[in-house]
């Protein structure tokens, strides 16, 4: 018994010896473990956050489309160090990173890169960091249909019967109103998109697909930079025509405007310069032109289609007034009223652009696309009665086709 419990002496002095021996290894590796684990846990979080803040940087591309170079750049700092300060506050380990943006106009890319150390326990010793993340923001261009400038009246109305067709294309009101578009009435509306700054307002049983999308960002008059043809001194001034003839109109400059009465109007091929006065179409007319372009200028420089008038007009496809079939000069300063009404037949190819004036179609007008191309930007519209107005812009079929940046686009990582 003496000799068992001697052995038994001897053996646990061993085992401590040995316990002694092996504990400070086995605490290094663990200590070593717990180490390569923080740094690996440390380095996804950085590049979690980091991640974070690439993409939020890129939505500057979206959310300030409109903007300057270094408006989109201080916003994205903005938004970087709010998550990096954000960060900091989440741990001591992590008080000593930094984040920096640099953004790529061009590619519509924003790169962040973290820099600095962070603390790695228990051995509390500071690791360098250089990791980075790219975002893209890719954003969407869409076809503009129809296009209100007005910024804070009602803009687009949509009243008894009528009925709007742009199935390929976006209606867009830049109104921050309640009531930026207005639906009054049982009629149809149907678009690609149909979007406002503002609210959409509905009294009625007013038939729209898809719904109206609110709070939309504003967006750009695709020809803000377009001047309008240069002409000279009047070609022809105060003309009207027997109402029972049939005439041949030449392009030139038309001073006092132009009163439309013959039976059957024939446009040649060229530009129409109506100056200081109104261009009116009598009622039971019928016009034609093919590359014609009808330029509004000066005093009183309204449009007036009067009921059961058969209006075909193609734009030119050169020139200052390529693509466009009628426009109003973006110069003045006078804010104009122009209508399409009863039963009047009107098939434009182009775009009608009449950016001071509120238009409206009322009665049974009839406005159908004639051609890939036929554009609305006016500063408010109004579709009433039982007015059907169909429109569609196909840029691939006609590259002077304005397009929009709608604000809409997503963002990715790219690496």
């Amino acid at each position: 018994m003496t000799n068992f419990r001697l052995f038994w002496s001897n053996q646990t002095a061993s085992i401590a010896v040995n316990f002694a021996l092996l504990i400070a290894p086995l605490f290094g590796v663990v200590v070593c473990v717990f180490a390569v684990q923080q740094f690996s846990s440390a380095g996804k979080r950085i590049q979690s956050e980091l991640d974070i803040a690439a993409l939020s940087a890129a939505q500057v591309f979206i959310d300030l489309y409109d903007g300057t170079d270094q408006s989109r750049l201080e916003e994205a700092t903005r938004r970087v160090r709010d998550i990096e300060r954000n960060f900091q506050k989440e741990s001591q380990l992590f008080q000593n990173v930094h984040f920096e943006v640099v953004l790529d106009e061009e590619e519509r890319q924003a790169s962040v890169k973290a820099s600095g150390t962070f603390r790695v326990l228990p051995r509390d010793a500071d690791v360098a960091v250089a990791r980075n993340s790219v975002a893209a923001a890719i954003l969407e261009s869409r076809p503009v249909c129809i296009l209100a400038l007005e910024e804070s009246r009602v803009a687009i109305e949509f009243l008894g019967r009528g009925k709007v067709k742009a199935k390929d294309c976006v209606v867009w009101s830049n109104s921050d109103n309640f009531q930026s578009i207005r639906f009054q009435g049982d009629g149809k509306v149907e678009t690609e998109q149909l979007c406002t700054v503002g609210r959409a307002g509905r009294a009625g049983r007013y038939d729209v697909k898809p719904e109206a999308v609110e709070n939309c960002q504003p967006v750009n008059n695709p020809l803000t930079q377009w001047t309008g043809p240069a002409f000279g001194a009047c070609d022809f001034e105060n003309v009207t025509h027997d109402r029972h003839s049939t005439i041949v109109l030449a392009p030139g400059v038309y001073c006092g405007g132009l009163e439309i009465q013959a039976r059957k109007v024939k446009l040649r091929s060229g530009t129409y310069i109506i100056r200081d006065g109104p261009l009116t179409i009598q009622s039971e007319k019928e016009i034609e032109g093919d590359k014609v372009g009808i330029f509004l200028t000066g005093k009183n420089s309204s449009v007036t289609i009067e009921s059961e008038a058969k209006i075909e007009l193609q734009s030119m496809e050169t020139g200052p007034m390529a693509g466009i079939a009628i426009a109003h000069d973006p110069e003045s300063d006078e804010e104009l009223s122009s209508i399409v009404s009863g039963r009047t037949d009107l098939k434009i190819g182009g775009v009608i652009y009449l950016p001071k004036h509120d238009l409206t179609y009322w009665g049974e007008s009839d406005t159908q696309a004639a051609s890939p191309v036929t554009t609305i930007i006016v500063r408010a519209l109004k579709i009433g009665g039982s007015a059907y107005l169909e429109v569609k812009n196909d840029n691939k079929k006609a590259s002077y086709a304005p397009v929009l940046e709608t604000g809409h686009g997503n963002v990715s990582l790219v690496r």
